[in-house]
């Protein structure tokens, strides 16, 4: 597709989420601007600052408008379309209609061309299925991610039956249905690309750890002890250089096993005392069998 365009600099694209991080290197060039030094509008604190503090906002606009071919980063669909940030969510992820609704109109009345709607609620709300009526924008909503059927149970603002509306289901990368995608042959016009996608994250997200409370990178199991739920008393939990690529060493656990759950757990605590923004990074990589195995991270 980037063979016939890259997008166009003339078309604003309405990010309707939680922000975006504005000052971000592979989105600043590409930020919308009202002239006073404004990229949007904050419906959450009421102001004129739509900093993303959760993140979903950020990563749809990368996806969405990340600057194209300039060796930074990742490259949107459309290379240098203008993304215009609207925040009616907070930083965890709740909003209310009343600020939806305001946020479209602010958008359409600044110039809008496209509105993006990666969220979704199940009330059937005829006052924001008017004013996206009235908007005249192309309207691009996801589906939602319940894995179920959007003719059954409808997600809106993707299920309202109206022309504007291009309701975007979530493919993965060998191009089938992402498992938690919702879908729905009337409801649901199109799948796109919606799992393992690289973007943008908001920068304070992409921390630098300053003080290093605690790390490990399991050369011995010293500090901690497995938990076999399963109650076999089984010590499955091994060192293992040839599995993974983590180096110097990983943790594995082996042989399997049906019905086999097992853990590894501290045997002390962790003190985060007096650290005003407390991060936690790990690389963490398991084989799973889709609705039969799961894993987790618990903190």
């Amino acid at each position: 597709a980037w063979n016939v365009t890259t997008g166009s600099g003339q078309r604003y694209i309405r990010i309707k989420n939680t922000g975006v991080d504005y000052m971000h290197e592979d989105l600043a060039a590409n930020m919308w601007d009202d002239g006073n030094g404004y990229y949007g509008y904050d419906f959450v604190n009421d102001d004129d600052d739509p900093m993303d503090d959760e993140g979903h906002g950020t990563h749809c606009a990368g996806i969405i408008a990340a600057v194209g071919d300039n060796s930074i980063g990742v490259a949107g669909i459309c290379w240098n379309a203008k993304i215009m940030a609207i925040k009616v969510f907070n930083e965890t992820g709740f909003g209310t209609t009343v600020d939806e609704i305001d946020g479209i109109n602010w958008a359409v009345s600044n110039g809008a061309d496209i509105l993006s709607c990666s969220w979704y609620g199940i009330n059937n709300d005829t006052a924001l299925k008017a004013v996206i009526d009235n908007a005249n924008v192309l309207v691009v909503c996801s589906a939602g991610n319940g894995g179920t059927d959007n003719d059954v149970f409808p997600h809106y603002p993707a299920s309202f039956n109206r022309p504007s509306i291009i309701s975007v289901a979530s493919s993965s990368p060998d191009d089938t249905l992402s498992n938690f995608s919702n879908y729905g042959p009337t409801s649901v016009d199109i799948a796109a690309p919606g799992r393992d996608i690289y973007s943008t994250i908001p920068r304070k997200i992409e921390f630098e750890m300053t003080t290093t409370v605690f790390s490990d990178n399991f050369t011995s199991f010293s500090g901690w002890e497995e938990i076999d739920a399963t109650g076999s008393n089984r010590t499955a939990w091994h060192l293992d250089n040839t599995t993974y690529t983590s180096a110097p060493s990983s943790a594995a656990i082996g042989p399997y096993d049906n019905e086999w759950a097992q853990k590894l757990q501290k045997t002390d605590t962790i003190s985060l005392a007096n650290l005003t923004q407390p991060g936690l990074r790990f690389n963490y990589s398991v084989d799973t069998e889709l609705g039969c195995d799961y894993a987790g991270v618990f903190i």
